[in-house]
C-alpha cells in the first residue's frame, strides 16, 4: 500500500510513523513554498520513501502519483487539506465531498453549512476591516465577543472584547497576523462569546461513517492577548466515551461532519456544551488528536492510530473495533435556543 501525505507536520508525523509500522510506503508533498518554522520542526523527512517537496503544478503531481499506484492522498495537518483533497479527486481516490471543500477551510462557510443542518452556532459576522467589526459590534447588543481569523489554518489565543475600542484593536491584530503558511487572513469573524465547557472531539471517517477516537475537556480558559483578555483552550482532561456527556457530543459531532461533507478523513471538532445544548466552535478536516491509546477503549484511542487502522484495514474499521461508529442520519440533537445568526454572516459565500 502507498499513501501520500500532504504536510506531514505535528500529528501528521505520528500518523506517518503508524503507517510505516503497518508496512505502508509513505510519500510526502508540501502544499506551500514556505511553512511555519514550528510546523517544519515536527517534520521527519526520513520517514518518507519519496519527498516531492513543494511544486505549484498540481496536474504534474497528480500524474506522478498516478504512475506510482497511490492508494490514498491525505492531509497530515490543517495546511494540507485543500491540496490533499484536490489530488485525491483528480486520482479518483476516496476523499471528502469535493463540492464542499472550501467550507472545510473557511470558518464562515463552515458555520453556514452547520446552521443549515439545524445545529447551533454563535451569533456572528464576517468583517473585512476593524471598522466593519466595530460597526457590527455596536449594532449587535452583545456584551462580549471573540474574534477569530476567517481561515482554518491557524490556532492561537483569540481576543475577547467588551468595548468598540477593544474590538477595533483586536480586529487589526487578527487581520495583520499571517497564518501558518505566511498569508494574512482575508477577514475576521466577530462572534458572541458563549460560556460553558469546551470539548475537542477527535474522529476518523470512512465511507461516510464516523468513529470517535477521543474526547477531551478544556482545562484552561482565558489569558492575556493583544493588551487584553484572550481565549485559549488546553484540552487535556479525558472524557469517558461511555458517558452520557460523550454520547451527546458524539451525536452532535457526527452531524457537523455530515454537514461539511467529511466522509474520508480524520477531523477534530471543538464544541461548547452550554446549558441549552452543544454549539459548534470550530472544526478541521485533518488529524489533531493527541490521546495515547487506552487499554480498554473507554477513554479513547490515539487519533493517528485509528486513522492508520482505517487506511490499512478499511473493512475492519467499518465493522469492528473498540469505539462505536457514530450514527448520522438517525441522530436527533435538539438545537439550543440561541440568538439567531445575522443574515449577513455567511450570505453569498457558497
Amino acid at each position: 500500500m502507498k499513501v501520500c501525505i500532504v504536510d506531514g507536520y505535528l500529528t501528521g508525523a505520528e500518523l506517518t510513523r503508524q503507517l510505516r509500522a503497518h508496512g505502508v510506503t509513505c510519500l510526502h508533498i508540501q502544499s506551500e513554498p514556505r511553512a511555519d518554522p514550528a510546523l517544519q520542526s515536527s517534520f521527519r523527512p526520513h520517514d518518507y520513501d519519496v519527498n516531492y517537496g513543494y511544486t505549484a503544478d498540481t496536474a504534474w503531481l497528480a500524474a506522478q502519483l498516478a504512475t506510482l499506484g497511490i492508494s490514498r492522498v491525505i492531509a497530515g495537518s490543517a495546511t494540507g487539506v485543500v491540496l490533499a483533497e484536490t489530488l485525491a479527486e483528480h486520482l479518483g481516490l476516496p476523499t471528502n465531498v469535493p463540492e464542499l471543500r472550501s467550507a472545510r477551510r473557511d470558518k464562515a462557510l463552515t458555520y453556514r453549512l452547520v446552521e443549515r443542518a439545524g445545529l447551533a452556532i454563535p451569533e456572528g459576522q464576517v468583517a473585512a476591516s476593524p471598522a466593519q467589526a466595530t460597526e457590527w459590534f455596536a449594532r449587535s447588543g452583545l456584551a462580549e465577543v471573540v474574534l477569530r481569523p476567517l481561515d482554518n489554518a491557524r490556532a492561537g489565543i483569540y481576543p475577547l472584547c467588551t468595548t468598540p475600542a477593544e474590538v477595533a484593536l483586536a480586529a487589526r491584530a487578527v487581520l495583520i497576523r499571517p497564518n501558518s503558511v505566511g498569508r494574512r487572513p482575508t477577514g475576521v469573524i466577530i462572534q458572541q462569546h458563549l460560556t460553558g465547557d469546551a470539548y475537542l472531539v477527535s474522529s476518523v471517517s470512512a465511507a461516510g461513517s464516523h468513529r470517535i477516537a477521543a474526547i477531551q475537556r478544556s482545562t484552561r480558559g482565558t489569558r492575556r492577548a493583544h493588551g487584553g483578555r484572550g481565549m485559549s483552550h488546553s484540552f487535556r482532561e479525558p472524557v469517558g466515551l461511555d458517558t452520557a456527556e460523550a454520547r451527546q457530543l458524539s451525536a452532535f459531532t457526527g452531524r457537523v461532519l455530515d454537514a461539511v461533507g467529511i466522509r474520508e478523513s480524520a477531523a477534530q471538532v471543538e464544541v461548547l456544551l452550554t446549558g441549552r445544548g452543544p454549539v459548534l466552535v470550530d472544526m478541521g478536516a485533518h488529524p489533531g488528536g493527541t490521546f495515547l491509546d487506552d487499554a480498554d477503549g473507554r477513554v479513547g484511542i490515539a487519533q493517528a492510530t485509528l486513522f492508520a487502522n482505517s487506511l490499512v484495514d478499511r473493512r475492519t474499521f467499518l465493522t469492528a473495533g473498540e469505539q462505536p461508529i457514530v450514527p448520522t442520519s438517525s441522530v436527533s440533537t435538539p438545537r439550543p435556543a440561541l440568538k439567531p445568526t445575522g443574515g449577513s454572516l455567511l450570505s453569498g459565500r457558497l
